[in-house]
């Protein structure tokens, strides 16, 4: 694939987000960390500051730090929920999904309570027919 399309590319960081997906969910979580490091890189200097994905590389990336870093975690997710707020809109589930995670950091971080984080978001889910928020 990198010959083909070069190291550097979106179809690559596609890829390597799979990548660092699956290295999270294999407990290789230091790895996925340096991989969304890697596809951010690519994702912001080919891509709109504003873009959905890269929004999705941040959260992502707050995830993985959510494991072995818990104070880098609300940074990468906030900014993943600004860029999904314009780009997405307050009600997209992928912003319903994001503003979960830094609720979830914020309450474990002892900054926020537990029904400052769900309201906005159980609002949302029950606007919504569907059971997963991804």
């Amino acid at each position: 694939m990198e010959r083909e399309y070069g190291s550097d590319n979106v179809v690559a960081a596609n890829t390597l987000n799979n990548l660092a997906l699956t290295q999270r969910l294999s407990g290789q979580v230091e790895e996925a960390i340096a991989t969304h490091r890697r596809v951010l890189g690519i994702r912001e200097a080919a891509l709109d500051p504003g873009h959905p994905d890269i929004a999705e590389t941040l959260n992502n990336l707050g995830v993985a730090y959510m494991d072995v870093d818990l104070d880098s975690a609300p940074a990468m997710l906030q900014r993943a929920l600004a860029i999904r707020e314009q780009a997405l809109a307050a009600d997209h589930e992928h912003t319903a999904s994001t503003r979960t995670n830094l609720g979830i950091v914020l309450l474990r971080l002892g900054l926020r309570t537990k029904p400052d984080r769900c309201s906005r978001t159980r609002s949302l889910r029950s606007s919504d027919d569907s059971e997963a928020i991804t």
